[in-house]
């Protein structure tokens, strides 16, 4: 099924939902809108209900053959079931990190992608709390950045070619040996801590180059961001139990709907990709 996505259309509907998650922010301080827990101990908010609700209207609205997963479905269970995972498929992460979102910390975000036949073929990507986006689609061969308030659309991306690569973790992840030793072996000294998808975005747009996840991830969390990499001419890989150890040999991150969790994995810049010889 080859999907003609509406960048334009899909972009007014991003601005939309990061207009409505944004009456319920506070900067520095806690969310005004109603928190509650899950039973799996992660926390969900009224802004997350509600951002869900105005993107799914839009995509059964607008392609109503293609399904569906949200992190937010009430049904996700039935609804990965009904999935054919050779056809195609949205992920939606209505509001990823919703947890920097009640803190009044910027670094959430809203993730929208396509799968399909186990890729990640297109994304778009919000910080809704910095004014930026992010388009790729990888079998188009397209990609954009844009900032709703500078209104720069350019990447960011290295002068120089023996600039230094720039590592970007979550907070919340663990600094083990094995990563630390690479990182030095490869000249990738500078590490910046983002949270959430953004890190995603920031690679593609050249501010980061190396985005090593070995802690558990959802793929709501990363089939947007891959495909805005891999459009941006970046790539995103599987890892096996040796981490980084031939990246190379290593097979892109793939998905399934009845595969909710993924690997371990690695996402590299196209500056990464040229300098490491991917």
């Amino acid at each position: 099924m080859a999907v003609n996505i509406n960048d334009k259309e899909l972009y007014d509907c991003m601005c939309e939902a990061s207009d409505l998650v944004l009456k319920y922010f506070k900067k520095g301080s806690q969310t005004s809108a109603e928190v509650t827990e899950k039973t799996d101990g992660s926390f969900v908010t009224q802004a997350d209900y509600l951002s869900n609700q105005l993107i799914t209207d839009y995509l059964k609205r607008t392609y109503p053959d293609i399904p569906i997963i949200s992190e937010e479905d009430e049904n996700l269970s039935d609804t990965i079931n009904e999935i054919d995972p050779d056809g195609a498929y949205f992920l939606i992460d209505p509001l990823d990190s919703t947890a920097s979102f009640i803190r009044g910390h910027e670094e959430f975000a809203i993730n929208i992608g396509l799968v399909e036949k186990g890729r990640a073929i297109m994304g778009m990507l919000a910080a809704p709390a910095k004014n930026e986006y992010w388009y790729g689609h990888v079998t188009q061969g397209k990609y954009w950045y844009h900032n709703r308030m500078t209104k720069r659309s350019a990447p960011f991306g290295r002068l120089s070619p023996n600039a230094p690569l720039i590592i970007g973790v979550s907070s919340a992840q663990s600094r083990d040996d094995t990563l630390l030793n690479w990182l030095g072996e490869h000249d990738i000294l500078p590490i910046q801590k983002v949270n959430s998808a953004i890190k995603f975005g920031q690679i593609a747009d050249g501010r980061l180059d190396l985005y090593p996840r070995f802690m558990g991830s959802m793929a709501w969390d990363t089939g947007a961001g891959q495909a805005i990499i891999e459009a941006a001419g970046g790539r995103v890989f599987s890892m096996s139990s040796q981490p980084l150890a031939n990246v190379s040999q290593e097979m892109p991150l793939t998905y399934h709907p009845l595969k909710r969790t993924n690997p371990k994995f690695s996402a590299f810049s196209a500056f990464a990709v040229n300098k490491l010889g991917l």
